[in-house]
């Protein structure tokens, strides 16, 4: 039988960082419960308690590699959820008054735009 600290954890939200956490608990509690006070969409659209979710994301590399950890298949998730690859360094240009032209070069990972 489990220790009883291990048995149910509790996220409140379910937004990114929500179901990131419940993913995470969840190899370490019996159960997981996941609070959300909105009605779960079944299909990528703007939510009415993420007055943020309208804008648009970039998802770095980093924040890829940690959510494929977490739920394997992760980028191809997105792509079908409409999300475009963009390689760093080629596919988006920064420019800063001072340092242009900054080269186009392939940096060697990719990012999301959603």
């Amino acid at each position: 039988m489990p220790h009883l600290a291990r048995g149910h954890a509790v996220v409140i939200g379910a937004g990114m960082a929500g179901l990131a956490a419940a993913q995470a608990l969840s190899r370490h509690f019996v159960k997981v419960t996941v609070l959300e006070r909105d009605i779960l969409p079944d299909e990528p659209v703007p939510r009415s308690g993420t007055p943020q979710a309208q804008h648009a994301h970039m998802l770095l590399a980093g924040g890829l590699n940690a959510l494929q950890t977490l739920f394997p298949g992760f980028e191809h998730d997105l792509t079908d959820a409409g999300a475009v690859k963009i390689r760093t360094g080629k596919d988006i240009r920064l420019e800063r008054p001072g340092f242009d032209p900054f080269p186009i070069r392939d940096l060697g990972f990719d990012i999301f735009w959603m």
